[in-house]
């Protein structure tokens, strides 16, 4: 087992490989405005960035003070996926440089833990050319108990042999998670930003 992960890389999906959390947000606005709801961006990222859809459902229940919404929770999360695959297949949310980026570091292992599923994600990795980049991956459909709770991380550890790595997050439940599970959280402010905070990282690594 590699207990130090150096040569680990990990890398939340939403908000951090793609640039998809305005693109969640605007989806769950339009499925959640015929109901009367009125979500914000910065509702959003305040309980809504990097936590389960039901999570977030159930704060904004509580905000509105209507319970019908948790009621309908699975047709709410149907129309928003739905939603979300035609915008993501009609426009890939990953950039060039990111792309660029994930192909240049062959010399270390690479892992994905995001919230999101596998039938969400895989295809979209697949045409972006990346999927095949990493050495292994966690999505939501992996672990019972979600991000901010270790599970995610600690299941990546397991399929990677580490018991420690690089996680580059853009959410506090994702930061809580990766260091729930003894790696070291790298706070990413927006995707596009990643190929320099990925490289100014490995740098400190190696000093």
């Amino acid at each position: 087992m590699h207990l130090c992960g150096q040569d680990t890389l990990v890398f939340d999906y939403d908000g951090v490989v793609a640039d998809t959390e305005p693109l969640h947000w605007k989806t769950w606005a339009k499925v959640l405005e015929p109901r009367g709801f009125q979500l914000t961006w910065e509702q959003y990222c305040k309980f809504g960035r990097g936590v389960q859809d039901a999570e977030m459902i159930a704060t904004l229940s509580t905000l509105y003070n209507d319970r019908s919404l948790p009621s309908g929770l699975d047709e709410l999360i149907t129309r928003h996926n739905r939603l979300m695959k035609e915008t993501c297949a009609s426009a890939l949310p990953i950039r060039n440089e990111t792309v660029e980026l994930l192909h240049s570091l062959k010399n270390f292992r690479l892992g994905l833990v995001t919230g999101s599923s596998r039938s969400e994600v895989a295809p979209v990795l697949r045409a972006a050319g990346v999927f095949d980049c990493f050495n292994a991956m966690v999505f939501r459909d992996d672990v019972e108990h979600h991000k901010p709770a270790p599970d995610p991380y600690l299941l990546l550890g397991s399929l990677l042999g580490i018991t420690s790595g690089l996680a580059f997050e853009d959410s506090a439940a994702g930061i809580a998670s990766a260091q729930g599970a003894g790696f070291i959280a790298i706070p990413v402010d927006a995707p596009e930003h990643l190929p320099m905070i990925v490289q100014n990282a490995i740098r400190k690594q190696q000093t």
